[in-house]
Order: structure tokens, then sequence, then C-alpha cells
């Protein structure tokens, strides 16, 4: 019904408590993209510029993630630059009935791809896309770059890419497996 209050929080101690503005394994801050899959729950953190993971769907308030993707640990949320594994500013998240996770990483205009969900902390992504190489912040106008990224969605076979920084949608009619790859459709 309307107005009906949350059951649980996650990110805070309870559900009146102040917003976090620490870096550690229980607060979240300036969450941007939510997902469930295979009964986890994963959620991008533009401000504290990680990925975190909770095995489960949390059933009580303050629940803690298992798993952080963007930092060393849970107590680091730095700028690593362009990586395999940083995430500067992370917005969209999906994972695909396959299994893949992908994460928006709008500072360094581009996608991480994982062939399936990470299992430790500041595990590396496979594939990336948007950039020539996990190094690379290009900034230009093309089939195989981005501007500002938000959301993606993905299919078995085929990826949508909401690229607002240049007023587009791209597709590519299959999933990315080596980095660089260009849409085939704009």
């Amino acid at each position: 019904i309307n107005g009906e209050p949350a059951d649980v929080v996650v990110g805070k101690p309870n559900m009146t408590g102040g917003s976090p503005t620490t870096c550690n394994q229980s607060s979240l801050f300036r969450p941007s993209g939510v997902v469930i899959y295979d009964g986890k729950l994963i959620v991008s953190e533009r401000t504290n510029r990680r990925v975190v993971i909770f095995s489960s769907v949390p059933a009580s308030n303050g629940a803690l993630p298992d798993i952080v993707l963007g930092q060393e640990n849970f107590t680091t949320c730095t700028n690593n630059g362009a990586t395999d594994t940083s995430l500067p500013e992370p917005r969209g998240v999906f994972v695909n009935s396959a299994g893949k996770l992908f994460v928006t990483d709008t500072t360094n205009k581009r996608i991480m791809i994982w062939e399936s969900i990470p299992t430790h902390n500041n595990q590396p992504a496979n594939v990336v896309i948007g950039q020539p190489d996990f190094f690379s912040t290009l900034s230009d106008v093309s089939a195989s770059t981005f501007g500002s990224l938000r959301q993606i969605y993905a299919t078995d076979s085929r990826l949508f890419v909401g690229d607002n920084g240049y007023n587009r949608v791209l597709i590519f009619n299959a999933i990315p497996t080596t980095s660089g790859a260009s849409a085939d459709v704009i």
C-alpha cells in the first residue's frame, strides 16, 4: 500500500540513524545502483567508489556486505584511477541471466564486466568497454567510447548502454568478450 514502511535497512544501523559519511563495512554512501541475482544483493556506491556484494538479501537492519569491488578492503575508499580493479564512480549495476556482472564507471567512461559474480575483494574485471584497455581514459565520441554513463541492461546475448553524456543509446549485438569492443547500433 502507499506509504508502507521498509522492513530492513542496510548502510545504516537502523531506520532513523543519520547519513553515514565514513568509509567502512557498515556504511553505504550515495548508493546508485541495486540488483539482486542468485539471492545476492549487489549495490554500487558513487562516493565510496565501490560495489558491495551481500551473499544474501539482508533480513535484518545493519547487515554487512561480504565482498567489496573497486577497493582493497571495506575501510579504503580512494580514487585509484583507471585499473582493472578501480571504480572511481560506479553507478549502474546489472547482472544478466548468465551471471555476468556489468558496472558502469562514470569517471573513467567505461563499463567493467566480470564473467561471473566475484568471490573475493577487489577482484579484477575480465573485460572493459568504452576504453581500449583498463588503463586508458579517452574522451572522444565513437562506437567504442562513452560519455557519461548511468544505466545498462543486458540479456544473455545483447548489451544496451544509456550514454547520457553523448545523448544516445548504444547496442552491442553480442556481449563483449574483449576489451575495447565497439557497439553495433547507436
